[in-house]
C-alpha cells in the first residue's frame, strides 16, 4: 500500500492524485501520460496536471534495508531538500509531495512530485562552449557562488542537472533538478568541495576559466586560485573518466571490449613502468601511440594528454 507525504494538504491531494493516475494506469501508457524521461529512473509528465512524477527504480534487497530503516529514501531526500532550496531561495521545481510503497516491511517503489518547469533548457549545450551570450556563463558563475554561499553542496552538480531560462527582464535564473544527492551547511561550502563541485560542469578548459572568473567575483576569492583549483578539478575528474569514454566510443565503433582492455592493461604497463623504473625514450612513444588509438578519443578535455606530456601531433 503507498503511503504519502507532503506539508500541504492540497499538494497532498495533488500527489495521491497522480500518483494513483499513474501506478493504476494501463500499458501501453494512456494519452494523458507521456513518459518524458526514460533512464535507471522515470519522469512522467501528467496532463491537466502542471506536476512531473520521479518514479525511482526499485532498490536491490540491501539498499531496501537501508531505505527502509537506516537513510531516508531517495523521494523524501528529494522532496526535503527542494522544501530547503526553497526557504534559501534558489531555484528549483516546487515540491508537491512524496510517496512510499513497502512490501513485507521494505521500501520497494518510490515517488517524487514536483510541479512542471515550463520553457527551460539544461546547461548541455552552454557547459559545450556553445552558448552565444556570454551573459549565461556570467550568471552560472554567480548562480554557482551563490549557491555555495548559502552552504548548497550538490553532489550531482552537471549540465542535465540545471535547467535555465530568460525572463522578460532579460536575466537569467537557474533551477537545481535531481536534488535527492544534496547536502546543505549551515555556513558557506569549504573551499576543497566547492572547487571540486566545479568538477563535472565543463569539458572544455576555457569555459571552467570563465565560470571561475565570475565565481571568484561573486565570492570575492583570489580569480588566478579559483581559475587553478577549478581546473585541476575538472582535470582529475575527467581524466578518471577516459578509460570508460574511450571503451563506450571505440565499442561503438565495433571494437571488440577485450580488444580494448588488452591495449589498455599494455598502456598501464609502459606508464608505470616510465614513471617508476625509467624505462626508455622508445616505450615512451609504444604509450604515446597507444594513447592516440585507444584513448585520445575518451580523452575530451586532453586532461590525460596534458598531465603526462603527450605530443599533439
Amino acid at each position: 500500500m503507498l503511503q504519502y507525504y507532503s506539508s500541504n494538504r492540497e499538494q497532498l491531494l495533488c500527489t495521491k492524485e497522480v500518483v494513483a493516475r499513474l501506478t493504476e494506469a494501463p500499458t501501453p501508457l494512456p494519452e494523458d501520460i507521456e513518459l518524458i524521461y526514460d533512464g535507471r529512473n522515470k519522469l512522467y509528465a501528467i496532463a491537466g496536471r502542471n506536476v512531473v512524477v520521479k518514479s525511482f527504480k526499485v532498490p536491490c534487497f540491501l539498499q531496501r534495508i537501508v531505505y527502509s530503516w537506516l537513510r531516508p529514501s531517495k523521494a523524501k531526500r528529494s522532496y526535503d531538500n527542494a522544501v530547503e532550496l526553497q526557504h534559501k531561495q534558489i531555484g528549483t521545481a516546487a515540491p508537491m509531495g512524496y510517496a512510499l510503497e513497502y512490501s513485507g516491511g521494505l521500501l520497494r517503489h518510490s515517488y517524487y512530485v514536483s510541479e512542471l518547469l515550463n520553457d527551460c533548457s539544461d546547461l548541455r549545450a552552454a557547459m559545450l562552449g556553445k552558448a552565444d551570450d556570454p551573459e549565461l556563463y556570467a550568471s552560472f558563475g554567480r548562480f554557482v557562488g551563490h549557491l555555495h554561499e548559502s552552504g548548497v553542496y550538490h553532489k550531482d552538480l552537471s549540465p542535465g542537472n540545471i535547467l535555465y531560462n530568460l525572463s522578460k527582464k532579460n536575466e537569467y535564473h537557474f533551477f537545481l533538478i535531481d536534488i535527492n544527492r544534496m547536502k546543505c551547511y549551515s555556513h558557506p561550502l569549504p573551499d576543497r568541495l566547492a572547487y571540486g563541485n566545479f568538477a563535472r560542469l565543463s569539458d572544455q578548459p576555457w569555459v571552467s576559466e570563465l565560470l571561475a572568473k565570475h565565481y571568484a567575483d561573486y565570492r570575492k576569492m583570489e580569480r588566478e586560485t579559483c581559475i587553478k583549483q577549478i581546473q585541476a578539478a575538472s582535470d582529475r575528474f575527467y581524466c578518471s573518466k577516459v578509460y570508460k569514454y574511450a571503451l563506450r566510443r571505440l565499442r561503438s565503433e565495433g571494437m571488440s571490449p577485450w580488444t580494448f582492455r588488452i591495449a589498455y592493461l599494455q598502456y598501464r604497463l609502459l606508464r608505470i613502468g616510465r614513471r617508476f623504473f625509467g624505462l626508455p625514450k622508445q616505450l615512451f612513444r609504444k604509450e604515446t601511440e597507444l594513447y592516440r588509438q585507444y584513448l585520445r578519443v575518451g580523452d575530451v578535455r586532453g586532461s590525460l594528454a596534458r598531465r603526462e606530456n603527450y605530443p599533439n601531433n
